[in-house]
This record gives structure tokens, sequence and C-alpha cells, in this order.
């Protein structure tokens, strides 16, 4: 299955909050950017599309909209976050095989296109 987020990718581990009485919540602006990504992820699935199951194998090339240094284990945490909310993997935990490929620089057209395979 091939898949395009398109836009920056915004880090999930940086953008989460905890209240006084020590719920975790997500900021505003990174919640409403990773409900666009997940309705955009299902868009992009068939409608007989199930999710899912077993061990799987991800290919992910990222371009990046600016030159700020970006946390690639944030990066992946909410990409893996919008894959679960998306109903296109059970867990996170499926992802086993993974390769990120930082392809540069992208001011017109950040994003990042996964493949996504099911291991043998």
């Amino acid at each position: 299955m091939n898949l395009v987020i398109k836009g920056q990718i915004f880090g999930g581990k940086n953008n989460m909050k905890i209240s006084r009485y020590g719920h975790h919540y997500p900021n505003k602006k990174w919640a409403a950017w990773r409900d666009m990504v997940v309705s955009s992820l299902r868009s992009q699935k068939k409608a007989d599309f199930k999710r899912f199951t077993g061990i799987l194998a991800i290919e992910l090339d990222y371009w990046k909209g600016d030159l700020r240094r970006r946390d690639v284990p944030a990066i992946l945490d909410s990409i893996w976050h919008c894959l679960e909310r998306a109903e296109i993997v059970e867990d996170d935990e499926q992802l086993a095989n993974i390769i990120f490929t930082d392809k540069g620089l992208d001011r017109v057209n950040p994003r990042v296109e996964m493949q996504i395979t099911k291991c043998p």
C-alpha cells in the first residue's frame, strides 16, 4: 500500500501536554494536524480495505519543508499514531522493518511517501 502525507510532519512526543491532574493531551495545533492527516490517510484507502495484520515493513521517504532540525523518532511516532487512528494498522508494534530516508528540502511540496508491505 502506498500512502502520502502532504505538508510538514509535526512530531508527536514534543506536542503532548500534561494537565495539573496528570492527564495527557495533545496541544491544539498538533491535534488539528493529526486529524487532517488521519482524514487524508483514510481517503487514500480502498473502500474494501481491512487493517493490516501481522508484521509489516514500511519504507518512508521524507522531504522536509524548512531547514529546522527535526527529531526523527518524534516524526515516526506521529506517523505511527496517525496510521493507527486511520485504521491502517492495528498497533505500531506491527511496524518491524523500517527504512526512513531523508530526501532533503522541498519548500514547495514537503511530504512523506510511504510504502507498507506485509513481511513473509
